[in-house]
Formats: C-alpha cells, sequence, structure tokens
C-alpha cells in the first residue's frame, strides 16, 4: 500500500525513531511531517516538509505546495531515497549499532583497565 502513495504524511505529537518514514524514504516518496524531535532529526535529510504539530492548516498548505510543485516533491524523495541508502538500509543501521557496542566495549576496557575494582 506505501508504495501507492504520491505523499507520506507523518502526524505525531512524538516520535523516538520513526521508522515508517524510513520506509516512505526506500520508496522514493516525498514527507510532510510533524515537527517533532526524532521526525526533525530524520527529515533534516532534506527528504520532506515539515509542519507546526498540532497544526491542519500548515499540513493542508505543505501538501497543496508539494501537489503543485511535482517537481520539488520529486527532489524531496531523491533527498529521502539517499538518505536512507546512506543511513537506513538494516545493514547500515547494523553495522552502526554494532560499531557502538564495540566503542562502548572499549570504553569499559579501558575503564576496567584504570580501575578494576570499580567495575564488576
Amino acid at each position: 500500500m506505501l508504495a501507492a502513495l504520491d505523499y507520506f504524511w507523518l502526524t505525531s505529537d512524538y516520535e523516538g525513531l520513526p521508522l515508517a518514514p524510513l520506509e516512505a524514504m526506500a520508496l522514493r516518496i516525498p514527507i510532510i511531517a510533524t515537527d517533532v524531535v526524532g521526525t526533525r532529526d530524520l527529515l533534516s535529510s532534506g527528504a520532506g516538509l515539515l509542519v507546526p504539530r498540532g497544526d491542519a492548516s500548515a499540513l493542508a498548505a505543505a501538501t497543496i505546495r508539494l501537489v503543485c510543485a511535482p517537481k520539488r516533491a520529486a527532489a524531496l524523495g531523491l533527498a529521502g531515497y539517499a538518505y536512507y541508502l546512506a543511513n537506513g538500509t538494516a545493514e547500515r543501521m547494523i553495522g552502526a549499532l554494532e560499531q557502538l557496542y564495540c566503542e562502548l566495549v572499549a570504553e569499559r576496557s579501558q575503564f576496567t583497565a584504570v580501575a578494576p575494582e570499580i567495575v564488576p
């Protein structure tokens, strides 16, 4: 069903790491979303438009702007796809998580070597 959309809307009041917009990015669908922390971070890639949370008029206006500017909508979709390829694929996310774990283990090892009686 997602592939049938021309635009993807996410109107959350709160998001941590929103995965649904990543799925839209993988399909080159431009995003219109509320300006909340997790979504704001994700759309800093240029994949879509942010509107104030709870502002239905702004959401409608942003949608109309994209409907009237198909080249801009396509550019947003391509920007989202580029972000997805660079950061959002399962392989990339697993790699980043693995790197984080390795860094944390290395930090813990350094700390243990300095103060072994503190670390269980």
